[in-house]
């Protein structure tokens, strides 16, 4: 018999929990029960409940139950540079991570990494009643005045060193430049220039200080430094400007995948081959990476680990308020591609390698 008009739904219409319970027989309280995965409920009661739900195609209304637990299911996440690879793939990440775990990500974006707008965003966020916050945090700052903004809701800090109170997590990204030098060493290379991203980003220094660590321990003198943005035509410009300076070097330590994208392209207009007269390593292995010509070795910036692991800190700490603040770094690894040659042999001051296939 066809339904009367009153008795049709519309398809943003939701079955409701008192007529799952009317189908099935039981108690409102028996289907809350139930949807809950409550024990309390007999296994024969618990069967013809499911069965009633999935006729009815019931689905909980996650707002409302969200509600009685005084929870939003979302959590903010103050950002900045977002045209940039980096901090757009690493919001891509969370997004996604965080809809596994039953949470929505509401962005803020700064236009700048300084405190009044760091301040503006964070009261931006708890005006949408975040249950946390994520802030990605490219440079060093005073992070106390943020305790006025956030109060007692959880926050995880990205990307900076810790001088606050919040959980931090970050890539170890003097470790992961260390370990591209010294592989640099290892296939005979001792003049090692390096063209770093903007220096006022702790990565980027940190970046640095693992290029310059790494050829202090082997007594090796450091090569000429450069400073780019952290675009192709950032990493263009500064090559030229090693090349015009006439300083000597057999390979390059860039601050990221796009910075060698751009060194290449100087390399190769000034006739130069890579690796055999100059070898070239990147950072962030970027998908494009591997695409390259030639293809290029790099360190591996695991942004999915990164949103991982700020997510779980961040969702542990909306259910416990009490648990620990704690300091994680993630240990970066290099992914060897053949951008980079082997010193063979040195004569009359001119160099040539061999290429690693």
């Amino acid at each position: 018999m066809p339904q009367s008009p009153q008795q049709k739904k519309s398809s943003f219409d939701r079955v409701t929990l008192y007529e799952v319970a009317e189908a099935a027989g039981v108690s409102h309280q028996t289907v809350s029960r139930v949807v809950n995965a409550s024990p309390l409920v007999a296994e024969r009661t618990r069967a013809r409940v499911l069965k009633a739900i999935a006729r009815m195609n019931y689905r909980p209304n996650s707002v409302a139950r969200n509600l009685a637990a005084r929870r939003s299911a979302l959590i903010g996440v103050i950002t900045f540079a977002v045209e940039s690879y980096g901090p757009s793939h690493l919001i891509t990440s969370l997004s996604e991570t965080a809809r596994k775990l039953g949470y929505h990500i509401v962005v803020a974006s700064a236009e700048h990494p300084v405190l009044d707008e760091i301040r503006r965003c964070g009261t931006e966020l708890r005006g949408h009643g975040v249950d946390g916050v994520i802030v990605i945090l490219p440079t060093s700052l005073r992070l106390r005045a943020l305790e006025e903004v956030f109060g007692v809701a959880p926050v995880v800090v990205l990307g900076a060193r810790r001088q606050h109170r919040y959980t931090a997590v970050e890539i170890d990204h003097e470790l992961g430049s260390r370990k591209a030098t010294e592989y640099l060493i290892t296939q005979g290379h001792r003049k090692i220039a390096c063209i770093s991203g903007p220096l006022d980003w702790d990565c980027s220094s940190l970046r640095r200080l693992g290029w310059s660590r790494a050829l202090e321990a082997r007594k090796l003198r450091l090569g000429p430094a450069v400073e780019s943005d952290w675009s192709a035509e950032g990493g263009y410009a500064a090559t030229q400007q090693l090349l015009d300076s006439r300083a000597r070097f057999t390979a390059v330590v860039a601050g990221n995948d796009q910075i060698a994208l751009g060194a290449m392209e100087a390399l190769w207009e000034n006739g130069i081959e890579i690796p055999s007269e100059v070898s070239l390593i990147g950072f962030d292995n970027m998908p494009e990476s591997k695409f390259f010509r030639p293809p290029l070795t790099t360190v591996n910036h695991d942004f999915d680990l990164l949103s991982t692991t700020s997510l779980q800190l961040v969702t542990q700490a909306i259910a416990n308020p009490e648990a620990p603040r704690l300091h994680h770094k993630i240990a970066p690894d290099l992914v060897i591609r053949r951008s980079v040659g082997a010193v063979v042999r040195e004569d009359a001051g001119r160099q040539r390698r061999s290429t690693r296939r």
